[in-house]
């Protein structure tokens, strides 16, 4: 009889290496998950414990390590798993399948079908489960994206704001800054000319109003 480290290697073996690569990304998930869930016990105690600044500061170290490396991870694996399970475990039917096929259509001994069968079954086996191991992945993906959600609204309080709308805010104080520049640096003159092309223009409106009127 096998011992378990036999018996998981040939698993990884019969699956070409699909079992290790789910098992892999199934442990790098629920990993990330369990860095979140502590993340967010340690941000409910630090908001207790804390100065604000000191806090807001922690949060922001928090967001972009959230940001710029824990949330790629989680959504690849959450877009690859199930994709590679997939295709390995249509990959192990086929073949468990064929051999099936080509044992039942041929007249071997009844030791080579009972062992052809067998092998045949464990490979249609694997492939049931290979496409269910790559179902987690893509399940706790949006768990942990929700449980996150707390760090980005942590980010934009420490930013002072909501992130577009201080975009907005900026763009609106440049061009007012643009503007004072522009007048600033006008010319003589430049209020009359601006004041007689408004004043063409009102003329040109009214000249088109009384023409559709008409």
């Amino acid at each position: 009889m096998m011992t378990v480290p036999e018996q998981l290697l040939q698993l990884v073996l019969e699956t070409y290496g699909g079992a290790l690569l789910l098992a892999l990304a199934n442990f790098v998930q629920i990993s990330l998950m369990i860095w979140v869930v502590q993340e967010r016990w340690r941000m409910a105690r630090e908001s207790r414990r804390l100065a604000a600044d000191e806090y807001l500061r922690r949060a922001a170290q928090r967001a972009a390590v959230w940001r710029m490396r824990v949330r790629p991870v989680v959504m690849t694996i959450m877009l690859i798993s199930p994709g590679v399970g997939l295709a390995l475990s249509t990959f192990l039917g086929a073949l468990g399948m064929a051999a099936l096929g080509n044992v039942l259509g041929s007249d071997a001994s009844a030791d080579v079908l009972r062992s052809t069968l067998a092998h045949g079954f464990a490979k249609v086996s694997y492939s049931y489960m290979l496409m269910v191991g790559g179902t987690p992945p893509m399940v706790l993906a949006p768990i942990i994206i929700a449980l996150a959600h707390r760090f980005e609204e942590d980010e934009e309080n420490t930013a002072g704001g909501n992130t577009d709308e201080l975009q907005l805010q900026t763009q609106r104080e440049i061009v007012r800054l643009l503007r004072e520049i522009s007048e600033n640096t006008r010319p003589p003159g430049g209020d009359d000319e601006e004041a007689a092309e408004a004043e063409a223009g009102e003329e040109t409106a009214v000249r088109t109003g009384v023409v559709r009127a008409a």
